[in-house]
């Protein structure tokens, strides 16, 4: 069965999205009293970008990753979400915020430890490198297959986390950066927006095409959709410390005028 049958399954409502026997409140929902004998999760996305991930893996229906690792999971709704479609070996997931202390991600948990083990750290820091290297040796065997970041969509927290995760995948794995071009919508071009003072990621967007253009081999490809950035890992290998920078080659000048 395709990944793509998994979306394919979904039921949506106004505020909620019924799955193989699960319930999610979704982003915008506005209450908790959905009458449902199902177990309840709240999942920190809407429908576009849901859609737009079917467009995504419509297109590598030979793409099952065993270990994968998500980087901001809000209530941890995400975590049963992506197990029901991607059946992955192992999921480690962190957050910011505290443990929910949710008894219906506790018992999925448990109820799908034979096929897939789920490891969620809370009140951790996706700029913890020290915490990012653990995981990936420890909770996913020291290979990362796929990659989700819906955590800060600061430009530097999204760069060290990309950094220090991208040597622990191989060739033809998917790191996955979410909200990448907040910095180009409409409700952020005021002043007062809640991230007038961040960095966009959308510069980091640039760099990774800048590596990708200078054939460094670390990246194969990037794809980019309005919701989401897809970086497929190159063949090359990366040893030690992983500075991005090192792998983009650039002019060391910039003629503004060019000789006619």
């Amino acid at each position: 069965m395709s990944i793509v049958d998994a979306f394919d399954r979904m039921q949506w409502g106004t505020e909620d999205l019924h799955f193989d026997g699960l319930h999610f409140l979704l982003e915008q929902c506005r209450t908790t009293n959905a009458a449902t004998d199902s177990p309840t999760f709240t999942l920190h996305k809407k429908r576009d970008i849901v859609d737009e991930y079917r467009k995504f893996f419509a297109l590598r229906p030979d793409f099952h990753p065993e270990h994968m690792l998500e980087v901001g999971i809000f209530k941890g709704g995400s975590l049963a979400f992506w197990r029901e479609i991607l059946k992955p070996k192992r999921i480690a997931a962190l957050d910011i915020l505290p443990d929910p202390r949710d008894s219906n991600l506790a018992a999925y948990t448990k109820s799908v430890e034979k096929e897939t083990i789920i490891t969620a750290h809370w009140s951790s820091d996706q700029t913890d490198t020290s915490l990012l290297r653990r995981i990936a040796k420890e909770d996913l065997n020291g290979r990362i297959d796929f990659v989700i970041d819906d955590a800060t969509h600061e430009y530097h927290a999204t760069k060290v986390t990309f950094q220090t995760i991208f040597p622990f995948m191989p060739p033809g794995s998917i790191y996955i950066i979410e909200d990448w071009a907040w910095n180009h919508w409409k409700r952020y071009q005021v002043r007062n927006s809640e991230r007038m003072k961040d960095r966009s990621p959308s510069e980091l967007a640039f760099e990774l095409a800048e590596s990708t253009g200078s054939a460094s081999g670390v990246i194969d490809h990037i794809e980019i959709y309005n919701v989401f950035i897809a970086i497929v890992r190159g063949r090359k290998p990366v040893t030690g410390d992983f500075d991005l920078e090192e792998s983009i080659i650039r002019r060391p000048f910039y003629p503004y005028k060019w000789a006619r």
